[in-house]
């Protein structure tokens, strides 16, 4: 099969476009504070919400800054001291595995973490009673519709649901 320099260049424009949306999202409020909670403690719902953030976020596309980062939540950790990418500022975290999340800097566990922090009633930024389409607001400044629905999409569910719907 012969690729024509016409169709190469349509497959550039739309890896340029898919990766500068992934590259451009604005990372959400985050919630800082203890970190003890045990990896088996994350519930199945937790981890499965925590998957829909990361097929909205871009996370597993080759060069996106969550992938680059091993950071499926594009989480900008207030105080981080390590490596960050992107104008946001993305915490680069430890490579760790959705099955087996290295506390307290793997980038799965961060993302669990943070949602169990509204699960638990103790997030300053969300809580069970929001929307999907509300925690939009707050998790990301661009594109807040585009994200509620792919998360929205990937549970199953609309924006309207509520966090407590999806979460406990």
């Amino acid at each position: 099969m012969t690729v024509t320099p016409a169709v190469l260049a349509a497959v550039i424009v739309g890896l340029v476009i898919l990766l500068a949306y992934a590259q451009t999202a604005n990372a959400q409020e985050f919630d800082s504070g203890d970190l003890t909670v045990s990896t088996n403690q994350f519930s199945d719902k937790v981890r499965y919400f925590a998957r829909a953030i990361a097929s909205a976020e871009g996370y597993g596309i080759p060069n996106a800054i969550p992938t680059l980062a091993n950071n499926p939540g594009d989480l900008v950790i207030p105080g981080w001291t390590g490596a960050t990418l992107g104008a946001e500022g993305i915490s680069v975290l430890d490579a760790d595995d959705l099955n087996n999340p290295l506390p307290p800097n793997g980038g799965w566990y961060r993302l669990f973490h943070q949602l169990q922090f509204i699960v638990d009633g103790t997030s300053r930024v969300y809580n069970l009673d929001m929307s999907i389409e509300q925690m939009a607001e707050r998790w990301t400044d661009t594109q807040t519709d585009a994200w509620a629905s792919n998360v929205a999409t990937y549970l199953g569910t609309t924006p309207g649901a509520t966090l407590r719907s999806q979460l406990t």
